[in-house]
């Protein structure tokens, strides 16, 4: 009886391929991981390893996903996206949930 009741997610994400959902919310994940991990480490290192670490690590992310997903990691940028035409109504609000 269980497995009748649950959520399909594929039939919600409706033509929009899984992967690029995932991929926005893996890459926000890391670099949340990742850009935290060089803010602790300025307080010993100065602030210049944050801003380093924290550049480097969003292009290189952007840069892995946006083959996939089109690199938004950004709620900012894709409702940029979103508010050009370029991106979506569906599309728009997984991304977002995905970044959250």
């Amino acid at each position: 009886p269980e497995l009748e009741t649950m959520v399909d997610v594929a039939s919600y994400l409706g033509n929009i391929p899984q992967y690029c959902v995932v991929a926005e919310f893996m890459g926000v994940m890391l670099f949340s991981f990742v850009g935290g991990g060089c803010g602790v480490n300025a307080s010993t290192t100065g602030l210049a390893t944050a801003a380093l670490g924290n550049g480097l690590s969003l292009a290189v992310l952007i840069y892995a996903t946006a083959g996939v997903s089109g690199g938004h990691l950004n709620p900012a940028v894709s409702t940029a996206f979103r508010v050009t035409g370029r991106l979506g109504n569906q599309r728009y609000l997984w991304y977002i949930a995905a970044q959250f």
